[in-house]
């Protein structure tokens, strides 16, 4: 796949992504409902939701099989979706940016200086950070490249595209999951567009 095609598809991936996360936007803004004594979620083998629950100090209660858990509707767990929440569109929006800057080599001054991959940390006590991966740039031999070295390869992102989409895909699902236990939790919550909270500094 060359550069202009990588480009392309990253666009389309941002654009299916960013028309999920309205479609899920406009889904919540239906009448609210009463709040729930407690909300129940499947987790269809992702345990994604339920540890970050357990790492905000939440009790799950789970069945036998691993699936269905419950949560009581506490300040704390009301607390947990909205960061989950949060944390899941700061890592769409890395994922989208991975991908738009796959074949990124120079920085923003315009030297020569590969994209480095945004990564998403997560504490043990659920907190979530920005990073970098320190990864080596991928080398790729292409002699007509502005920016290749003496030997002909040119210093590209360490970026995997599938890997991105399926980290997108998977937080946008997680994303739809969130949002339909936030309304249960509290409606009123469910209706506004969460507002991202700020990372901890690495």
């Amino acid at each position: 796949m060359d550069n202009k095609s990588r480009r392309s598809f990253a666009l389309g991936v941002s654009v299916t992504i960013l028309g999920l996360m309205l479609t899920i936007f406009a889904s919540g803004c239906a009448t609210p409902a009463p709040h729930a004594a407690s909300v129940r979620f499947i987790t269809d083998n992702n345990d994604m939701l339920r540890d970050y629950f357990t790492r905000r100090g939440v009790a799950v209660k789970t069945s036998a099989d691993g699936l269905l858990n419950e949560s009581e509707n506490t300040p704390a767990s009301r607390d947990a979706i909205l960061r989950y929440v949060s944390f899941l569109r700061q890592w769409m929006d890395a994922s989208v940016a991975n991908m738009a800057n796959v074949s990124t080599t120079r920085d923003a001054q315009g030297d020569p200086n590969p994209y480095r991959r945004q990564v998403i940390r997560l504490s043990d006590t659920g907190e979530f950070t920005l990073d970098h991966d320190s990864s080596p740039p991928r080398l790729v031999l292409d002699l007509k490249h502005p920016d290749a070295r003496a030997d002909g390869y040119v210093a590209m992102p360490d970026i995997d595209l599938h890997t991105e989409m399926t980290n997108a895909m998977t937080a946008a699902k997680d994303y739809e999951l969130a949002q339909a236990i936030l309304a249960k939790l509290d409606p009123h919550l469910a209706l506004a567009w969460p507002t991202p909270i700020p990372f901890q500094k690495p």
